[in-house]
């Protein structure tokens, strides 16, 4: 039996209602949330889309930003995008406050605790980081 897809808005990348690799039916493991975030950023498409907006929304979304900051300090193109997403100074600030809060973490970690940190909030009944916690 076949699934319909009617109800989902298209993918800005490839136009596809099924699910795509843009526009995933779930969310993908840490880092692959972490590249296509990247991608949608640094090629200024998708970013509001379903398939970005995932990325953010494992209760992990703290964790995705500090290796986003991490990823862009040596790719111009997503740091150029980070900077045009998060635009406004309260916005701006907020993604750097996140990113600092993980500063201690190596980058090798970030998984591990993301997927620590995820495992707390979904038992204790936490929330998940949505639009307004990004500051987009």
């Amino acid at each position: 039996m076949s699934r319909s897809y009617a109800w989902r808005e298209p993918c800005e990348h490839c136009g596809s209602k099924a699910p795509c690799a843009h526009y995933p039916e779930t969310p993908g493991p840490f880092w692959q949330r972490v590249q296509l975030a990247a991608q949608c950023i640094a090629n200024d498409t998708g970013t509001g889309s379903r398939g970005f907006d995932g990325c953010f929304e494992q209760y992990d979304g703290a964790f995705v930003i500090a290796a986003l900051d991490r990823l862009a300090q040596t790719d111009a193109r997503l740091r150029a995008g980070i900077d045009r997403l998060w635009r406004s100074g309260i916005a701006r600030e907020k993604f750097a406050a996140r990113a600092a809060s993980l500063a201690h973490l190596r980058t090798d970690q970030l998984e591990r605790a993301a997927a620590d940190h995820r495992r707390r909030e979904r038992n204790t009944g936490g929330r998940q980081m949505g639009q307004a916690e990004l500051a987009l």
